[in-house]
């Protein structure tokens, strides 16, 4: 015969509910634990996408005036709907 654990029971007043600044913490604690590796992910590849519309081989390589000056034809011939 298989032991069964206790099963506790929780009262229906634990306490005083949290003050919203303390759900303001929580969900930023949270926000930040989700974006933060989010970003560091979508970085290099944001780079990759961008060496491919400039036409170069690394972007971080081409920066300033340059960089820019090579993205104006391009983004000048793509359609946008208005």
């Amino acid at each position: 015969m298989p032991r069964r654990l206790p099963v506790i029971q929780s009262s229906p007043d634990e306490g005083e509910p949290r003050p919203p600044s303390h759900w303001v913490a929580i969900a930023a604690a949270l926000a930040l634990a989700l974006w933060a590796p989010l970003v560091l992910l979508a970085l290099p590849l944001g780079r990759a996408i961008a060496a491919r519309v400039a036409g170069v081989d690394d972007v971080s390589q081409s920066t300033g005036e340059s960089s820019v000056a090579r993205l104006v034809p391009v983004l000048q011939t793509c359609k946008h709907p208005r």
